[in-house]
Order: C-alpha cells, then structure tokens, then sequence
C-alpha cells in the first residue's frame, strides 16, 4: 500500500515572483556638499531613491580596460537606471507622454531630469504631465487616447 505523505505547498500568493523594474549601479561619489567619496552599495541606493530592492537587479561593474563591454548590450537597458548622484538629490519624476509612453527618470527636479535623461526642449510638447515618484497611478486608455486614473490595489 502506497502512503502519501503531507507536503506544504505555498499558496499562489507565495509564489509571486516581482519583475525587476531598477538598475542599480553601486560605486563611489564625491559629494558636492563634503567633498568626501562615499561608497554606496545597491541597498543604499534602494533606500535612498525609495525602491523596493525586491523589484532591483544588481549592475556588474565594467571594467575600465574591457573594450569589447563598450560593445556588448545591456541586458538591463529597458530597466530604470538608478546610479549615485553627487548632488545628493534622490528623487524619480514619472514623466506621461500625449502618445501613451510612461517613463521614469531621476534628476532633481523635471526639467533636470528630463535634460539628464536626453530629452530635448521640444519634448515638452509631447508631455501630458508628470507625477513625483515611481507613479504607477495612471493607465493608457487607447480608445480614448489618454491617461486614466486607476485606484491602486
């Protein structure tokens, strides 16, 4: 006779795997306002920039004589990147564009960080806001063509 025994399996709600959403890139900066290097790791960075570490991958250094890294894609290129800044300054601005495309960037305030993140002076007119933080409060409504608010779960 075969006797089953008792095994625990996680519920479905334990299973949950987040999706990496943030790139950190841990190192040393020198602070504009000490003038002293501070070494931040990944968790500082999590901390400071108020990310759950838990939806964060790692960034392995590249090393300054590998040539071919310069050529290499990144595997992480469509994450957040989230790197030391020596200003000091850890905020994230989610910008919302006219077209449906919702990006996430640092900088001190907008306009700083939609200059670090490449974007020119035009592109305020394809902008339909932009909210403080990692807002994910707002869904694209393609019938419509616009941004709807949705209650967070």
């Amino acid at each position: 006779m075969f006797r089953r025994s008792a095994i625990h399996l996680p519920a479905d709600r334990d299973l949950i795997v987040k999706k990496p959403r943030y790139c950190l890139h841990p190192g040393e900066i020198r602070s504009t306002s000490d003038g002293q290097f501070h070494h931040l790791d990944a968790s500082d960075l999590a901390r400071l920039y108020g990310v759950d570490m838990s939806e964060c991958v790692i960034a392995k250094p590249i090393r300054a004589f590998d040539r071919a890294a310069s050529y290499r894609s990144d595997p992480y290129e469509d994450l957040i990147q989230l790197r030391p800044r020596r200003e000091g300054d850890y905020n994230l601005f989610t910008l919302y564009w006219l077209d449906g495309r919702r990006h996430v960037i640092p900088g001190t305030d907008v306009p700083d960080a939609m200059t670090k993140a490449g974007f020119g002076g035009g592109s305020v007119d394809a902008l339909d806001f932009h909210a403080a933080g990692d807002d994910r409060d707002y869904q694209w409504d393609t019938a419509a063509h616009s941004w709807k608010h949705v209650t967070p779960l």
